[in-house]
């Protein structure tokens, strides 16, 4: 499985919602533009860093 994180800004905070807007860099097409997160965890400008799945596992390394 290979992963890659990728760089958001909080841009609101409402009603225990936090919307992150993904910052537009060269890899722009592997990840989503906007999030909306069920928590009040985090601050409005705050910088915040998520990973994506860009491959799945394959049989081999999920069975071992």
């Amino acid at each position: 499985m290979q992963t890659k994180d990728f760089p958001y800004k909080v841009r609101s905070v409402r009603n225990g919602k936090a919307r992150l807007v993904a910052y537009y860099d060269k890899d722009y097409a592997q990840r989503p533009a906007a999030i909306i997160i069920q928590s009040d965890a985090f601050t409005e400008g705050q910088e915040v860093r998520m990973s994506f799945i860009l491959n799945p596992a394959n049989h081999h390394e999920i069975l071992g």
